[in-house]
């Protein structure tokens, strides 16, 4: 099933909760930088995600990113 931007902007917070959980101690700056953004910046209205885990996936690439670019 198909998911909004409405469905990503509504889980947003849920999700880095779910995905926080899993990740190891390293990533908790990335992690804490991604929970003070506003989720309707990351994506705009017109944005479709085919799954529910697809959302998922990423916010997850979004957390890796910000990793990365935060240890530089």
């Amino acid at each position: 099933m198909r998911r909004s931007a409405f469905d990503f902007v509504d889980s947003y917070y849920d999700i880095l909760h779910t995905i926080g959980a899993t990740l190891r101690e390293e990533y908790a700056p990335a992690l804490l930088r991604m929970q003070a953004m506003d989720p309707h910046d990351l994506v705009t209205p017109d944005t479709v995600f085919s799954s529910a885990n697809s959302i998922y996936g990423f916010v997850y690439r979004l957390i890796l990113d910000n990793h990365k670019k935060g240890s530089l």
